[in-house]
């Protein structure tokens, strides 16, 4: 699943980011560049909305 992630300004930005959306369940890879295009591995259906869910305490929103 490709998406977009607003808010990143720096590599620890991306690292929090993937930490995070590693606790999703389905979720078994996350590749973040700084311009906040990421790449998200999923074995298993995981919605846009479960994603948001685990940022929503941040500064960083995803977008599709």
């Amino acid at each position: 699943m490709k998406v977009k992630i607003t808010g990143i300004n720096c590599e620890a930005c991306t690292k929090i980011i993937k930490k995070r959306l590693l606790t999703v369940p389905g979720v078994v890879d996350v590749q973040i560049n700084l311009d906040g295009n990421a790449d998200i591995t999923t074995n298993s259906k995981v919605t846009l909305l479960q994603l948001q869910e685990v940022l929503h305490d941040t500064e960083y929103r995803i977008t599709n």
